[in-house]
């Protein structure tokens, strides 16, 4: 027998068992290792799936408060839109609406539950506008923010997502613009034309004549400039010269000038603005709180017999100043007393 022999059985055992330890420590470090990455993979999926959604829920809120605030400034004015704030504020997605948003929690970052941040942060008097029409208007900026945090679905992580969109005002004069077209505008076939103010169209401008027409401002159209059969008139016909002094000359495809006289913008309505209202129309309607006959301050009608001049402090005031009369000696105090700014010569 040989003790050496069975020292060295024993041995191996001994060395295999340790060995065997040895692997299964090391497995149970990779296991540790994988789950461990496995589960901060699914978190970081999970935090990721609620910034996308709490992202997208405070979208909604922002677009659902602007998509309010545009239809009353279109079918109203910047007052409407000062005197509905606390309502712009409250418009977040209801679970009324659908039951989807009873996951989310919205806020105004001011611990308000359930509100936007709405405010103006800026109401600019008479200037240039920040556009490519070159036009000067009234401005007020305001910002639109929703803070907003997943509170059903057992989320991971306690993520608090924002979204904040500004929205700019524009009271502009269409006045301001040399001529103003709600349709096709054309120039054919006219004598020859210089025109030194604005030009816009809400459709295509056709163009050509035996006379030479000139642009010195800024012509702006949502289609585009055409020189073409038109009326009667072939091109061969077109002798006379198109020339754009300004720099830019013109610009196409740009963004329609809507006026804001409700759903109706045909050409025979943008033309109303001018029309005296009829009796009995509602000074806010969406027509009639656009009639420059009711925006004056001082409305004076002269007929072929009689005169008359109307002061008053809004479109609705029910205390106007009214003169009526062939002007004479006879109301020449009265007329002096309460328009002392007018010429009264004669």
């Amino acid at each position: 027998m040989k003790l050496l022999h069975l020292h060295g059985g024993k041995g191996v055992r001994g060395y295999a068992l340790i060995l065997v330890l040895f692997m299964l420590a090391v497995c149970l470090v990779i296991l540790s290792a994988t789950v461990s990455r496995t589960f901060a993979n699914a978190k970081m999926n999970d935090r990721n799936n609620q910034y996308t959604a709490s992202l997208y829920a405070a979208e909604a809120a922002t677009e659902k408060t602007i998509a309010l605030m545009k239809s009353d400034f279109l079918n109203g004015n910047l007052s409407l839109i000062t005197n509905n704030l606390p309502v712009y504020r409250a418009s977040v997605p209801k679970i009324a609406e659908s039951s989807f948003w009873s996951n989310f929690e919205f806020s105004d970052g001011q611990g308000h539950v359930g509100s936007n941040y709405v405010v103006c942060t800026s109401a600019i008097g008479w200037g240039p506008l920040a556009s490519q029409y070159g036009l000067f208007g009234w401005t007020n900026t305001y910002r639109i923010m929703s803070n907003v945090r997943q509170i059903r679905g057992t989320p991971l992580a306690n993520l608090t997502n924002a979204v904040l969109q500004d929205l700019e005002l524009d009271l502009i004069p269409v006045f301001q613009n040399a001529i103003f077209y709600n349709s096709l505008l054309e120039f054919t076939w006219c004598a020859t034309f210089n025109i030194n103010g604005r030009v816009h169209a809400n459709s295509n401008i056709f163009v050509g004549s035996s006379g030479n027409l000139t642009f010195n401002s800024l012509v702006t159209t949502t289609g585009g400039i055409y020189r073409t059969n038109w009326a009667g008139k072939t091109t061969s016909q077109y002798t006379g010269s198109v020339t754009y002094n300004n720099t830019p000359g013109y610009l196409t495809n740009q963004h329609s000038l809507t006026l804001p006289i409700g759903t109706n913008n045909t050409a025979d309505a943008v033309h109303e603005i001018v029309n005296i209202p009829p009796s009995g129309e509602d000074v806010n309607s969406p027509l009639g709180s656009q009639r420059y006959y009711n925006k004056a301050a001082l409305v004076v009608l002269v007929t072929d017999t009689n005169v008359s001049l109307t002061m008053k402090t809004s479109p609705s005031d029910g205390s106007a100043i009214t003169i009526t009369g062939v002007y004479s000696s006879t109301n020449y105090n009265g007329v002096y007393t309460n328009f002392p700014f007018l010429s009264t010569t004669n």
